[in-house]
């Protein structure tokens, strides 16, 4: 019977070992507690982002015209439209974008878009724009939406103290010949005598 118990023992410590290792390394229960905010902190956080959303410059989409951006862009610490949103993420992908109602915010992020926010983003990014230049209005469709963040951020083309950069000329679209006809025409009849 202490060989069986002896054997039975051993197996069970074998087992315990093997679903040791077949469990996923976490780091230090403890550690990975305090990297994460408590919900005091989150709460904190999703407060003052709202308040910095009520500010006057604030209050209308950084890169539109619409009344209520919903979203904050947190690489430009702005805040903006849906549609304005969907645009950023198309031309940005790696940019981190958050709903202002629903994602939690670290504490950098809300200091990032407490101190930046959309009028200050409009001092850098647009510091040369004039009307003359045109801004996409609400509701504009989003390749124009597109078109108009990629001159803003990506030719940085009304930054402060940059070379002024001519807005692309599409290139002229090639003529093409008219189709062929599917089927031959039938000859025209002879003439009648």
């Amino acid at each position: 019977r202490r060989a069986t118990a002896k054997a039975s023992a051993t197996r069970e410590g074998e087992r315990a070992s093997q679903k040791k290792e077949l469990q996923p390394k976490l780091a230090n229960p403890r550690a990975r507690a305090q990297k994460m905010p408590s919900q005091e902190t989150i709460d904190r956080n999703t407060r003052a982002v709202k308040d910095a959303l009520k500010r006057e410059g604030n209050r209308r989409c950084a890169d539109c015209a619409a009344r209520g951006p919903t979203v904050a862009a947190i690489a430009f610490r702005t805040f903006v439209c849906q549609p304005c949103a969907n645009a950023h993420r198309e031309l940005f992908p790696d940019n981190k974008l958050k709903s202002v109602s629903l994602a939690e915010f670290e504490t950098d992020e809300v200091r990032g878009l407490r101190q930046h926010g959309n009028e200050a983003s409009r001092k850098i990014w647009l510091a040369r724009w004039q009307q003359s230049d045109g801004e996409p209005p609400a509701g504009a469709p989003r390749e124009a939406l597109k078109r108009f963040l990629s001159r803003k951020y990506v030719d940085k083309a009304w930054v402060a103290g940059s070379a002024p950069v001519a807005p692309p000329v599409p290139a002229p679209r090639p003529v093409a010949p008219p189709p062929a006809p599917v089927f031959a025409a039938a000859p025209a009849p002879p003439p009648a005598p």
